[in-house]
């Protein structure tokens, strides 16, 4: 089977590994039929510094869901709506699928950027453990994160609820 990839920004922080693992878990089973999963922070507050995830229906429990869109920051009456609507979650930026999942989605969302990615991925060489890309092809690929190169724009979405402790530092001052 596929293997899964989690990808996740390195300037968060979650205290619980614990219930971020059984998060995962949780997830893995969507990823593995094909889904693009995220996994969205229960907000705490009408926050305007983060994006946020729209449910199709409220927010049911911790099992994955069906994930209606992306929201970019609102302002502030708008983040005070989301939180009262029981249907928004903060976009924590952390993705679970496969590689296949999301080739895929780059092929139909964004293929422009895989010939620079492809080969980046073939000319890559070992190093200290892990694979180096090719910097000539990758810095060929446009900037663009994959929230808008493709989770914004695909409908293979699903999300899991994670409300057992997140902090995106974002900065020093954070830290």
């Amino acid at each position: 089977p596929d293997a899964l990839l989690l990808v996740a920004p390195s300037d968060h922080l979650v205290p619980d590994a614990a219930a971020f693992r059984a998060a995962v878990d949780r997830a893995a089973p969507a990823a593995r039929a094909g889904q693009l999963v995220t996994f969205g922070i229960q907000p705490t507050r009408a926050e305007t510094g983060y994006g946020y995830l729209e449910l199709a229906a409220p927010v049911a429990g911790e099992d994955a869901q069906p994930l209606a869109r992306f929201v970019e920051k609102p302002d502030a009456p708008r983040a005070a709506e989301f939180l009262a609507s029981g249907r928004h979650l903060w976009n924590a930026g952390i993705f679970l699928f496969t590689a296949r999942s999301l080739i895929a989605a780059c092929a139909a969302h964004s293929p422009a950027l895989l010939p620079a990615v492809r080969q980046a991925v073939e000319e890559a060489k070992p190093d200290l453990g892990f694979l180096r890309l090719a910097p000539a092809p990758w810095a060929q690929a446009k900037d663009i994160s994959i929230d808008y190169a493709v989770m914004e724009k695909a409908d293979n979405l699903t999300v899991v609820p994670y409300a057992a402790g997140w902090s995106d530092l974002g900065g020093w001052d954070s830290v």
